[in-house]
């Protein structure tokens, strides 16, 4: 099994055992010559309505190789709680939430 086939039979398996519904809220993109990152804020809410959400900052990286793009790199980590309460004052006030 290659790499990217181990990530989506490790997602799937964590999202079988704990259901999320996953909302982007702000997503960045940054591009060079060949390389693009996506920088994304998402919100994961447990399919248990009595969980609390959680705040998660996402960073794709995709390069362009032999005419195709491929995954190179995936980062996800929680917000703390801190900065989870920043982010979601911004978002109400307009400011840009990364910004």
């Amino acid at each position: 099994m290659g790499w990217l086939e181990s990530i989506r039979a490790g997602l799937g398996k964590q999202f079988e055992t704990q259901p999320v519904t996953i909302e982007p809220l702000d997503i960045r993109v940054y591009n060079s010559l060949g390389t693009v990152v996506y920088a994304i804020a998402e919100t994961h809410q447990p399919a248990a309505s009595t969980s609390a959400p959680r705040m998660i900052y996402t960073t794709y990286v995709m390069v362009h190789e032999c005419g195709e793009w491929r995954i190179a790199h995936i980062h996800a980590s929680a917000m703390p709680l801190e900065t989870a309460g920043q982010f979601a004052a911004r978002l109400r006030h307009g400011q840009g939430p990364l910004h």
